[in-house]
C-alpha cells in the first residue's frame, strides 16, 4: 500500500499524471492507495482523508473510469455530483475532481489497443463519446458489485504470483473489460451525444501539446494553433473542464511544480529564486504571494522544512479557498510579500 501524508508526495507518485492537489480546509492530509497493473489495463483503489481538489492533466492513451466505492455528496467530478447511474469517465483529456474527506473509488484505466481489441467499432465510438463528455452511463444498481469486484481483484493480487503467463493476464483484461462491458447501459450509451464534444476536442490538442511542451514558455497563441480553435472557444473549454483560463490552468501547473522542486531538492540545490525563474516566474514579490495564496506557507517555509521529514507533515495548509481579485491569467493577484 503507497501512503502520503502530504499532497506533493502524491502528485509524485502519480506520474506520469500531472496532477496539482490543493486542500480545501486545514487539517492533516492523508492519501492511501494500492493498485494492480498490468499490459493492457491498471486498477487502482485509492482513499482520500482529507477533502481537497485535484485538477491536471491525465495519462495518455488511457480510456479511464473511476467507480465510486464511498463518496460523499460534496464529491464533485468535473463539477458534477456522483449518482448511481452514470460512472465518471475521461479520454487522456483533463482532471477537475473535488473529493470529500473519506473519498474511496477505483480507478480503472485500459489501454486503448485492449479496447480496439475487444469491443466492436460501434461501442467503440459510443465509449468514446461518453468518455468526452465524462459520464458513462450504467445499468441499475451496476455500480456497487462493479466496485466490489475490482476491489476483491486488487485484494486477491497479494496472494497471486509476481509474474503470470501471458495467456493469465490476457484473460484477467478481457474478464475486467467484460465486467465493465455488462455495467454499462448500452443503449443509452449509443445516444450520448455531447454538445460540447467539438469543443473538448480541441481542449483534447491543446493539453496533448502541454504534455511535452515547455510549460514556461507557452503562449495562449500556441495553445490556440495546437487546438485549432479560437481563442475564446478556447478558453471556453478550459473553464468547462478545469475551471480555469488556459493560462490560469498553466500558472496552477507551473506552481505546483515548484513546489515539488522545493520539496524534493537537496538543502544546497537551488536557489528559491532560481526555481521560480526556471519555472517562469520572474517577478519574485509577486510568485510569493501566488504561492502563499495556493499552499498556506511562503516558498522559504516549504524549503525551510525540506530537511526535517516533510512527508510526515502537513504541508499544504489551505485552511480557506482565497477570495482574491484575478487576473487575466486566473493568477491571485495580492500585494507582494517578502519571502
Amino acid at each position: 500500500m503507497r501512503v502520503s501524508a502530504d499532497a506533493w508526495d502524491t502528485e509524485a507518485a502519480l506520474r506520469p499524471w500531472n496532477l496539482c492537489i490543493t486542500l480545501d480546509e486545514p487539517g492533516a492530509y492523508g492519501y492511501r492507495r494500492r493498485y494492480l497493473k498490468y499490459p493492457g489495463l491498471a486498477l487502482v483503489w485509492e482513499t482520500f482523508d482529507a477533502p481537497c481538489r485535484l485538477r491536471g492533466l491525465a495519462t495518455p492513451d488511457r480510456l479511464t473510469l473511476a467507480v465510486p466505492l464511498r463518496v460523499s455528496p460534496r464529491s464533485r467530478y468535473w463539477g458534477k455530483p456522483v449518482t448511481p447511474e452514470w460512472l465518471p469517465a475521461l479520454r487522456s483529456v483533463g482532471v477537475d475532481w473535488i473529493v470529500a474527506r473519506g473519498q474511496s473509488h477505483v480507478i480503472l484505466l485500459i489501454a486503448r489497443a485492449l479496447v480496439r481489441r475487444n469491443l466492436d467499432v460501434q461501442l467503440q465510438a459510443a465509449l468514446g463519446r461518453a468518455a468526452s463528455a465524462h459520464l458513462v452511463p450504467v445499468k441499475p444498481h451496476a455500480v456497487e458489485p462493479l466496485g466490489a469486484s475490482l476491489l476483491e481483484l486488487i485484494d486477491g493480487a497479494a496472494q497471486a504470483p509476481e509474474t503470470w503467463p501471458p495467456t493469465a493476464v490476457a484473460s484477467l483484461e478481457r474478464d475486467v473489460l467484460r465486467q465493465l462491458v455488462e455495467a454499462i447501459d448500452v443503449p443509452r450509451l449509443r445516444d450520448t451525444r455531447p454538445d460540447t464534444l467539438a469543443r473538448r476536442a480541441g481542449v483534447e490538442r491543446a493539453l496533448e501539446y502541454l504534455r511535452f511542451a515547455s510549460l514556461p514558455k507557452v503562449k495562449l497563441s500556441q495553445l490556440c494553433e495546437a487546438a485549432g480553435v479560437s481563442p475564446r472557444t478556447l478558453e471556453y473549454g478550459f473553464r468547462d473542464l478545469f475551471d480555469l483560463t488556459p493560462l490560469g490552468f498553466l500558472h496552477l501547473l507551473r506552481l505546483h511544480a515548484v513546489r515539488r522542486e522545493l520539496v524534493a531538492g537537496d538543502a544546497d540545490a537551488a536557489t528559491i529564486d532560481a526555481i521560480a525563474d526556471r519555472w517562469g516566474f520572474h517577478q519574485h514579490g509577486r510568485f510569493s504571494g501566488y504561492y502563499r495564496a495556493a499552499f498556506g506557507e511562503l516558498p522559504s517555509q516549504t524549503r525551510a522544512r525540506q530537511g526535517r521529514g516533510l512527508g510526515s507533515e502537513t504541508s499544504l495548509r489551505a485552511g480557506r479557498r482565497p477570495g482574491v481579485q484575478r487576473n487575466g491569467a486566473d493568477a491571485p493577484v495580492e500585494r507582494q510579500r517578502q519571502r
